[in-house]
């Protein structure tokens, strides 16, 4: 599937957001349930923009109302999420791995 420029931005804002406040697992679970009514979601977005601006910028809802109106793209996001989570915990680990060899290396040297 092709993004426009300022498509790609708002999906990759959007995931690192979900990513960041470790919410993958439940954005996951909500997308995959909504999967079948992305279009009524798409409208969804165009009749509480008014309410909904409080949180999103405007033109981020017109973008993501865009998005939902395609049935290609909750499973592209899906995946992105999936591949960020993922990235996001090897690095978790890494830092885990290293902080643990610091220590012993320090109580090795005491």
């Amino acid at each position: 599937m092709n993004f426009t420029e300022q498509e790609q931005n708002f999906i990759e804002r959007f995931s690192e957001a979900v990513v960041r406040r470790r919410m993958t697992v439940p954005a996951i679970f909500f997308l995959e349930s909504m999967t079948p009514l992305n279009f009524i979601a798409s409208q969804g977005v165009a009749f509480f923009t008014p309410i909904v601006q409080i949180f999103m910028k405007a033109g981020d809802l017109d973008i993501l109302q865009r998005l939902l109106e395609n049935r290609e793209f909750i499973p592209v996001l899906i995946s992105i999420l999936e591949k960020r989570d993922r990235t996001l915990k090897l690095e978790e680990k890494k830092q885990k791995q290293e902080r643990k060899l610091l220590r012993k290396q320090k109580k090795e040297q005491a």
